[in-house]
């Protein structure tokens, strides 16, 4: 017997004894939409959409009813009455059918992308909590370079660094102390940027006693913007 080749199902045609399904191949593409097969849970392809095997207009997909007819009792799901032994016939969608199913389906991620943004908004004015990254406070002129911090006598001794930055501190009131300087430290890992603030914290670090806490950053605008963030150190992406 000669035999139909449909995505994940091989149907055989012919046969006095056999149920025979006629599928038309149309132009769809594989992808799937957004309705999913009641029985499986997977989500129903383009060439899906319009198979109703039963007048009652149960739909399913052709995996599945398949199934039905081989390693089941044979019984529509939703009326419960036996599949007919004649033929069932598939119309599938027309180019532009499919075409409409593509627009809307884009135009809703759109939407939907939208909708997440806008809720984003007010998230730019705020600082959100970077486990990875160590604040240290109360370093001399001396240490207070990128190169030198992460050198292993430093913060290098805690684990791969990422990324360091500089800055400088506050000016104090009293106009003859020495200056001090800050620096972010960022961490390939959380664990590695808790053992840093444990290691240096209130503790001498080129004579001078240094504060070391968990730095804040702001929030991605890649992800403000519901898009994916290309940088490998974001924390949202």
């Amino acid at each position: 017997m000669p035999e139909t080749h449909v995505g994940r199902l091989t149907l055989i045609a012919g046969g006095s004894d056999s149920r025979t399904c006629v599928l038309k191949t149309s132009c769809s593409s594989g992808e799937q939409s957004d309705k999913e097969c009641p029985l499986c849970m997977e989500q129903l392809e383009i060439d899906n959409l319009d198979f109703y095997p039963c007048k009652c207009e149960y739909q399913l997909c052709r995996f599945c009813w398949h199934g039905l007819h081989t390693d089941e009792n044979g019984l529509r799901p939703a009326c419960r009455q036996p599949y007919p032994e004649d033929l069932v016939t598939f119309k599938p969608l027309s180019c532009a059918g499919v075409q409409r199913i593509k627009d809307e389906k884009r135009l809703k991620q759109q939407e939907e992308r939208l909708h997440i943004s806008e809720s984003r908004n007010h998230l730019s004015n705020y600082r959100v909590l970077q486990k990875n990254l160590v604040f240290v406070v109360g370093l001399s002129l001396r240490v207070a370079d990128p190169d030198i911090l992460r050198k292993p006598q430093y913060f290098g001794r805690f684990g791969k660094i990422l990324k360091v930055v500089v800055g400088t501190a506050p000016t104090a009131n009293n106009l003859h102390a020495e200056p001090s300087r800050t620096a972010y430290v960022t961490y390939s890992k959380v664990d590695k940027a808790l053992k840093a603030i444990q290691g240096v914290c209130n503790a001498p670090l080129d004579g001078r006693i240094v504060k070391a806490s968990l730095g804040t950053t702001k929030y991605c605008s890649s992800f403000l913007r519901s898009q994916k963030c290309i940088k490998p150190e974001c924390i949202l992406a």
